[in-house]
This record gives structure tokens, sequence and C-alpha cells, in this order.
């Protein structure tokens, strides 16, 4: 019996000890009084984990249509190519994306499922630039966009280079009242990797779409221009606006100070969100006063628009590509290819 007793004795003993050293775990990965958020929850996730770099990657996507690469397409990319030769240069089409989102974001079913889902090309498109500089940062471009000026590396500030984790700019800001709704044009976006800022476009998104389907009673692959409305506002520029100065307000704690990032002649570092004048990224929708000391226009969009339709863009491959994403050329440019 006292054998028997001095089992139980051992085992109790065993047992509070492994509860206490779970305990103490579970203490130092979650801690006792906090909850983790969901961005702590993320930061966990393989593709969080590695250190972002200082400068926003050289580097400069494009997303291929359906129709490839035209001859004005390229004509415009070869601007920006040729002008920064140090910069590494994607173009995806539409198989090599859907492949990368399922790969890089297999760890987050929710994105994977609605990105492939989607059936309007131009929100697809929008989702996927937001989700590839998320994952690796550097330059998304659209291809309807010429670099103009200076090369990409003079473009931003010496004194905010390594501050800056995001670089945007207004559309439409000078010469407009402050009333103005301003957003920031999306047709050029640089970035960091992993910026909180750029996750929060992602989660408002997929939010949006949860939000479609429920009032139109339909599942993601049916959901058409007509129920999203105004592409602008779901995952265009308007919405990149409005969450990224969301989550700077979060991050920051205080409301967006418009007066000190409106009517910009110079560019204002907001948090760690670089914010480039109107005349940079879209001089032709600005009307700068001409008396003003202000800086180069960087990039000129050309507005082709190819998704301004009641499909929101191309819908079917009408060749066969060559390649699901970058030919390599001997100094390690991507060079699109278009199908026969």
């Amino acid at each position: 019996m006292q054998v028997q007793n001095r089992f139980v004795n051992v085992k109790i003993i065993i047992l509070t000890i492994l509860s206490i050293s779970i305990i103490t775990l579970l203490y130092h990965i979650w801690g006792v009084n906090d909850r983790p958020s969901i961005w702590e929850i993320k930061d966990r996730l393989p593709f969080h984990r590695a250190k972002a770099p200082t400068e926003i990657p050289k580097k400069i996507w494009y997303k291929l249509g359906s129709q490839g690469l035209g001859d004005k397409a390229r004509e415009w990319t070869d601007t920006c190519i040729n002008k920064n030769p140090n910069y590494r240069v994607e173009f995806v089409r539409d198989q090599a994306a859907d492949a990368y989102v399922v790969k890089e974001y297999a760890d987050r079913p929710d994105i994977v499922e609605t990105y492939m889902n989607l059936s309007v090309p131009i929100l697809k498109a929008d989702l996927f630039r937001y989700l590839v500089l998320y994952n690796e940062g550097g330059i998304w471009s659209d291809l309807d966009v010429t670099c103009e000026g200076p090369p990409i590396d003079e473009w931003i500030p010496e004194q905010y280079k390594e501050a800056a984790g995001m670089v945007v700019g207004w559309e439409y800001d000078c010469g407009y009242e402050p009333t103005f709704i301003r957003m920031f044009q999306t047709w050029w976006l640089m970035s960091k990797p992993r910026q909180p800022h750029m996750m929060m476009v992602i989660e408002d998104i997929l939010e949006g779409v949860r939000n479609k389907t429920r009032e139109h009673n339909v599942a993601v692959s049916e959901l058409n221009m007509d129920m999203v409305e105004n592409v602008i506002k779901f995952t265009g520029p308007k919405r990149v606006t409005d969450s990224v100065l969301k989550s700077l307000e979060i991050t920051m704690g205080q409301p967006t100070p418009w007066e000190e990032i409106s009517h910009l002649e110079q560019p204002k570092l907001l948090g760690d969100v670089l914010i480039m004048p109107g005349y940079a990224f879209a001089l032709g929708s600005n009307g700068c006063q001409k008396d003003l000391d202000l800086g180069p226009q960087l990039v000129r969009h050309h507005y082709a628009g190819s998704w301004k339709n009641t499909k929101g863009g191309e819908r079917r491959e009408r060749r066969s590509p060559r390649h699901l994403g970058v030919a390599r050329s001997p100094l390690g440019h991507g060079s699109a290819q278009d199908g026969e």
C-alpha cells in the first residue's frame, strides 16, 4: 500500500511539473493577459519572419492580360526598364499569378480562395498587385505608365530612404479645394515587403468581397461589375487610400492630419508612408501654380483603361503564351514574349 501511495505521489508531482511547464510556455508565447491580435498571428507566419530590407527592393512588377504585351505597352514599359538597368523586371501572366498566390499564400486559405474565385479581371489584377507587393515588395507599375525625369533611385529624398516603407502619390491634389476627396493613384506603387498598411488593403478587400456576396446572395465567382458598383472604391485608388490612412491612424494613434498632407509641393513622410505631390505621379490631373518651385514629373499615366468595360477587362486567353511568367534576358531583366 505504501509503495502504491508513493507511485501516486510521484505521478502527481510529474503531472504538476508538466502543467507548470506548459503554462510557462504559453505565457512566453502568448502572454497571460493579452490574446494575440490578428497582426501578431500573421507575423508568425513563415513569409512574415524574414527581416524587411532597409530600402524598397529594386524590382518592377507588371501584370500582363490575356492579350500579352502589345507594341504600345512595350514602348511604355521600355522607358522604365531602359532608364533603370539595375532593377529586376517581372512580367507576370495570368497563370503565373494564380500559381504565385496559391504557393505564397498557402497558409492564408481565405486569400487564396477569394483570389482564385474572382472572375472580374480588374478585381483580380488589383488584388494581385497588393498581394505581390506585400509578400516581396518592390514597385508595381501598370503597363500604360512611362518613366519621366531621373532614374528611380533618385526619386526618394535621401533623408527618407530608410524610413519610407511605402511610397504613394496623390492623383488629385494641386489646385483642388481642401474639401475635395483626395485619392492615391495606384498605377505606380512602391513598397517594402510585409508592410502592415498593405495587408490592411488586402484585408479590407476580402471584407468587401464577403459583404457583397452576402448582399447579393452569390458565390465569389458570381460577383460582377454591376454588383461591385464602383471598382475605384472596391479595389482601386479609394480602397488603397482609405485602408492605408486607416492603418496609419492605428499605428500613429492619431487622426489623419489632412492639412499636412494636402496641397503638397514636396514629398511628405507620414509615419512610414512617403506621400508624393500630385505632380510627381499625376501631373496631368493637377493644376499646380507654375511659379512654384516644384520637383520633376516622375511618371506619366497614359490611361489605356483596358478594364473599363462591362466585363472589367479581358476575360479569355486569345493567344497561347510561350511562358507562364517572365522570360529572362542575359542581363537578368524580364522580357515578356507575346504568344503566337
